[in-house]
């Protein structure tokens, strides 16, 4: 992927995995209900997002959530 980028095409990556984005990417997006959030150096982007889920509450999960039908 990181050839594809430097023969100057333009490679749309998509992930959670938030070590990966900055070494494969310059630039990244964050994404909020499907309206973009945040645009910026991918290094930055991804660590804000990172320190924004620390901030957040965390959410209860229901014990049922995941039985099977």
């Amino acid at each position: 992927m990181s050839e594809l980028a430097r023969s100057g095409l333009t490679v749309l990556f998509v992930s959670h995995n938030l070590d990966l984005i900055p070494r494969l990417c310059r630039v990244a997006v964050t994404l909020e209900a499907g309206r973009l959030r945040e645009i910026g150096p991918a290094k930055d982007v991804a660590g804000r997002y990172l320190r924004g889920l620390e901030t957040r509450p965390r959410t209860a999960i229901s014990k049922n959530a995941f039985r099977a039908r």
